[in-house]
């Protein structure tokens, strides 16, 4: 049954006659607003998430808290907004209006955030390379410098 509809027992007593019970165009508007603002706090929160796995990744000790915490919050914030978007999508009856606002509005945040998304694994990826060479080149250097030593 979608969104805007929901099933009631009708006035036949004993009968198990559900009926679907249409919303008025008024009581449609008020849910329609309230889903667009709750996508509004959905973003707002994926764009502080952000920020915050921004200044984590100025640092590479930070890789794992990265990954572990924050990147699994923002999968579920990514989630989130994606279904509170669906809502959305199920109560715009106009087809221009849905058009209009996936295309100006959520399409342009979603490539945002999942740009985002792609970056941050992309930096882990790269910071767990890192620390595979890393000690490989540690080894190095200190041969070098023993070897040099040892003239």
């Amino acid at each position: 049954m979608a969104d805007h509809e929901r099933a009631e027992t009708d006035g036949n007593a004993g009968k198990d006659h559900k009926r679907a019970v249409k919303y008025t165009a008024k009581a449609i508007e008020e849910k329609l607003h309230k889903q667009m603002n709750a996508r509004k706090r959905t973003l707002s929160r994926l764009t502080n998430k952000m920020k915050n796995i921004e200044s984590l990744m100025e640092n590479y000790d930070t890789a794992y808290i990265v990954e572990k915490d924050h990147l699994s919050d923002y999968s579920k914030l990514l989630s989130e907004f994606i279904q509170a978007n669906n809502a959305i999508c199920l109560l715009l009856q106009d087809d221009d209006e849905r058009e209009a606002d996936q295309l100006y509005w959520f399409l342009p945040n979603l490539v945002k955030c999942q740009s985002f998304l792609a970056k941050t694994e992309k930096w882990i990826v790269h910071v767990r390379r890192q620390a595979v060479t890393a000690p490989e080149e540690i080894i190095q250097g200190v041969r070098g410098v023993v070897k040099g030593s040892e003239r």
